[in-house]
This record gives C-alpha cells, structure tokens and sequence, in this order.
C-alpha cells in the first residue's frame, strides 16, 4: 500500500503533490483554476512551515481558499468534470441569417413558450421536446397504441373519409401518425407565423425535438447557406391559358424579399451612390419589412445569459458558467444585469409585432 507523504521538502515538489491530490485535480480538470504554481501560492499565502517543510495539511488549506473564492465571485461550484454544455446546439450554428437570430430571441419569450407548451402537452410531448431517437419511438408506440383504440371507436363516416384521405402505402395506424404529425406541424406553422417567423420545417422540428436535436442544427443552418441577395430568375413559360404565350422567355420575381428594383439600366457607380445616399432608409426599411429588432453583436453569450437568467440562476453563477463552461471572457455582475435588462426589452418588442 503506498503512503500518503505529509512533508514536502521544495516548492516543485509540493506543487506537483497538489496537481495529482483529489482536492485540487477536479479544480483543474473542470477548467476552474488554469494551474498550480508558485505565484498561486503566494497568491494565496501558502508558504513552508517552521521546520522549513511544505505539509499536506496546506493542500487542504488550499484548496479551501480556491473554493472560498470562486464561490465569493461565481457561486456554489461543482468539482465535477464540466459535462457537455446545456446548450450545445450553440457550438454548431452561426448566426448571420437575421431570421434565426429572431427565432433564437422568441424561444426565451414567455409567451411563445407558453403557447409551445400548450401544443406539446395536447400531443403528450415531453415539456423540452423528445431528447433522442429512443424517446422519439416511445412517443410514438404511444400514439399506435392511441390510433388503435381512436380508429376503432371512430364513428363510421369519419371511418370512410380518414380511409379516402389514405395513402395507402401505409397501414392505417401509420397513417394516422402522419396525421397527428400534420396536424403538429399546421399549429406549429400557425404559431410561428403568428411571430412573423415563415421558417419551412422549424416549427414541426422545435415542438418535437429539444434544442440539442441535430434535425434543428441543420436545418438553421440551411439558412446560412443562403446567400443574402436575390436576382429574377429567367424562365421559360411551359403553361399559360393562351397558347400564343407558350415557349416565351419570362423573369421571376422573388416573393417575400425587400428589393431594390430597377426601372432602367444602371451603372455601378449609380447603383453604389444611390445605396451609399439612401442606406438609412433602406436599413429603416429592411427593418420594418422583416420585422427586425436591435440586437447585440454577441449574440450567442446576450442568449446564454437571459437562458440562464430565466432558469433562476442568479447574476454570479450566469458568471460563472459563462467563464467555465462556455469558455467566455470574464462578464461582471453589473454587465449581466445590463444585459438582461436590455434582452427583456427586445423580447417585448418582438412580441409586440405578433401578428394577431
């Protein structure tokens, strides 16, 4: 059995004692202390004893300290080896296309998640939305075992009309599945516009899934890939009620887009001085079009603090995960009061443009 050294009789080496002992390794392993080393033992006044030696009782010593004050600073601390971030999905997806920073701000809305919560819980969907492909097929051997009991008890009439509306490469309690997942999806799609947020399939895959879900990484991210500036597109007309238009070359016009439209040709130099002379309006313009508010430029930490704010966690710990979990430059107390503050605000603001 190998024995525990109470002295140590040089400074590298009681530091390399501290660095494997169980009270300081998990410090250094959760990312909350960078290093043990002479200056953080003066730092915290740890220094040889009167016979000139370093003992093992200092190690507890300072590991107390340590705790001591990151507590002071950030709150209770775990000493756990930081696990996967809450909010990993952040990691993954960047955030230029405007209608994601949009969606991202609605989802810390009470509102919105009030009326998430109310779909959710008419489909029996777990409160943060199913977390793997496991919960997934449970939630769904539920809703098989529902279609059976449902399509036996279903009145006669509505029997003959759900089998007409059938597609008949599915059984008919796989058919019904699809037909609860349609109908998920129109209230989803119902609410999100209601938020003026026209998202494709986001609003089937956030009321399903939870944030972490790779199905919702990817699909924002599919806004990203999209580039920012549209042009009519050239076409040839293949249907037309007057035949004479057949086979003629038309031009498209993107639907739903802020445009600057030319109504004769331009030059280069024109078009920049008539963007450079107008862009407060334009900008204006863009703004009210696609129902923007104003939003930080670190966007993904001004998120992480309100997340956590909402959550109950108190100015410190935000600090803290902040710091340790997310690996972002110290943000003081006062600055995250700030930021809520002003989060709160637009929040409010988007909620007030909801369409009725």
């Amino acid at each position: 059995m190998k024995i525990k050294m109470s002295k140590y009789k040089s400074k590298s080496e009681f530091i390399k004692a501290c660095k494997k002992d169980p009270l300081i390794k998990p410090l250094l392993d959760s990312k909350y202390i960078a290093d043990i080393t002479e200056k953080v033992l003066k730092k915290y006044n740890i220094n040889p004893e009167m016979d000139g030696f370093f003992h093992y009782s200092q190690i507890f010593d300072l590991s107390s300290k340590i705790k001591k004050r990151l507590e002071k600073r950030y709150g209770k601390i775990s000493t756990e080896i930081p696990k996967t971030p809450e909010f990993e999905f952040l990691e993954h997806i960047t955030f230029d296309a405007p209608v994601i920073r949009r969606f991202l701000l609605i989802t810390l809305s009470d509102k919105f998640n009030k009326e998430i919560k109310k779909i959710r819980t008419k489909y029996n969907i777990r409160k943060d939305g199913l977390g793997d492909e496991k919960q997934s097929e449970l939630w769904m051997n539920e809703w098989r075992e529902r279609a059976k009991k449902e399509l036996k008890n279903m009145p006669p009439v509505f029997y003959e009309e759900f089998k007409r509306k059938m597609d008949y490469k599915f059984s008919e309690v796989e058919n019904y599945l699809n037909f609860i997942h349609k109908e998920i999806e129109n209230e989803g799609h119902n609410l999100f516009w209601k938020y003026g947020l026209r998202m494709g399939f986001i609003p089937l895959l956030y009321i399903l899934w939870d944030f972490n879900n790779k199905r919702i990484i990817s699909f924002l991210n599919n806004y990203n890939k999209t580039t920012s500036f549209k042009t009519p597109d050239m076409y040839t007309t293949t249907e037309s009620y007057s035949s004479k238009d057949l086979g003629k070359i038309s031009w498209g016009i993107p639907k739903d887009l802020y445009c600057i439209a030319f109504i004769r040709p331009v030059t280069k130099t024109a078009l920049e001085k008539y963007i450079d002379d107008n862009w407060p309006r334009i900008k204006k313009e863009m703004n009210i079009f696609y129902k923007q508010v104003p939003l930080n430029k670190n966007f993904r930490r001004d998120w992480l603090i309100y997340k956590y704010h909402k959550m109950g966690k108190i100015n410190k710990e935000i600090s803290g995960l902040l710091k340790f979990e997310y690996k972002l430059d110290n943000f003081t107390e006062i600055q995250i009061k700030q930021t809520i503050a002003r989060i709160k605000k637009r929040i409010a603001n988007l909620e007030k443009v909801t369409q009725k």
